[in-house]
């Protein structure tokens, strides 16, 4: 049987947990589109960066969204591990996205409740069409609390922080282990403890610890389970 056209794929999990490359072949297997939530998050603090913004100025900030996300392109890319580029302004800037400046602003941007206020609702708008899968850390819990099936994505923090640190050395970036760790350490905490939209699993999620798990088996038992969801 054909998995219906409209239902919503969250996944949701902390920092360097596999969401993107996985969410991309989950989409792939069910043919939906994928959407990055994360990504747009990153795109707002390198404009913030750019333009010199003030990230506690919190009403200039949601200016300064409303006008990043007005543009913003999610384009299909077969080829590249997230399954999409993003376009801002017309500009691709997938590869600077995971600039080690923009990673270390983006825990602050996403803890204003303006930046969360004008995303969230363009993920929303995203999402409710249907026949995606949509990454983030607040997709299940606020952005599509109604979503057919919620996985939560997590390995330990020692494990992310090895991924990380291959995935940023295979861009070509000068980074240490030690670093990343300490980094993703401190935005776990700020992710799991900000006051607006925490990470969290909801509570009718699927939490699956990926340390001993392969891209593909990872990959595999969220099929099945959207699978087994359909049937029930």
């Amino acid at each position: 049987m054909t998995l219906p056209d409209n239902w919503r794929i969250a996944i949701d999990g902390p920092a360097a947990g596999g969401k993107t490359t996985v969410a991309r072949r989950v989409a792939q297997a069910l043919g939906y589109a994928v959407i990055d939530t994360g990504a747009m998050y990153r795109a707002v603090a390198l404009a913030a960066l750019r333009s010199h913004q003030d990230v506690a100025d919190a009403a200039a900030m949601g200016t300064l969204t409303e006008r990043t996300s007005a543009t913003f392109e999610f384009l299909p890319d077969t080829v590249g591990a997230a399954g999409y580029r993003l376009k801002v302004r017309g500009e691709d800037v997938t590869e600077l996205l995971h600039d080690p400046e923009v990673s270390r602003l983006v825990p602050q941007v996403a803890a204003v409740s303006e930046v969360r206020a004008v995303l969230s609702a363009e993920q929303r708008r995203l999402g409710l069409r249907g026949g995606v899968v949509m990454t983030g850390r607040d997709i299940g819990t606020v952005v599509l609390p109604e979503a057919e099936v919620k996985i939560f994505l997590t390995a330990t923090p020692q494990e992310r922080a090895r991924r990380r640190y291959r995935q940023l050395r295979d861009m070509g970036m000068e980074v240490t282990y030690e670093d990343i760790l300490h980094e993703q350490n401190v935005r776990d905490q700020r992710d799991s403890s900000r006051a607006v939209a925490p990470l969290r699993r909801a509570d009718d999620a699927v939490e699956i610890v990926s340390d001993d798990l392969t891209e593909a088996q990872v990959v595999a038992k969220i099929v099945q389970i959207v699978r087994e969801r359909q049937h029930a």
